[in-house]
């Protein structure tokens, strides 16, 4: 199922326009994996609720989401760069979520990176863009 999830990601994130990631500063990167097939149910459950906690975030440079099935993806920039800082006030900020109820999370992970959401997901044979 995970493997699907991701293929979703991956034509979803294919299927886009000109991307707004500007690199080569780290970035933190939020990535959301639920067991809610409707994507609307996603953005209005997960995504949604997670742009109100990071829109008071200092340093808020930019924020892109994207949601699909049971997925929902995160690129958060930062004034010159996001730090060790940054990330943990991102995790606490997403440990604050409340889940609706039925929506169970699959897998979650914030972590530092400098590859773009225009790259995720990453291939099994490719390196990860953690570092």
């Amino acid at each position: 199922m995970l493997k699907q999830l991701l293929f979703s990601a991956a034509v979803l994130l294919g299927s886009g326009g000109a991307s707004a990631c500007q690199g080569p500063f780290p970035m933190v990167a939020v990535l959301y994996l639920v067991n809610e097939p409707v994507p609307e149910r996603v953005e209005a459950t997960i995504t949604n609720p997670l742009e109100k906690l990071f829109s008071g975030t200092s340093r808020l440079a930019g924020l892109r989401s994207i949601t699909s099935h049971g997925s929902s993806t995160f690129e958060i920039r930062f004034d010159g760069g996001a730090t060790e800082q940054d990330l943990e006030t991102v995790k606490q900020r997403v440990q604050k979520l409340n889940l609706a109820a039925g929506i169970q999370v699959i897998s979650k992970e914030v972590f530092l990176t400098s590859s773009c959401l225009s790259k995720w997901p990453w291939s099994d044979d490719e390196p990860s863009p953690r570092k």
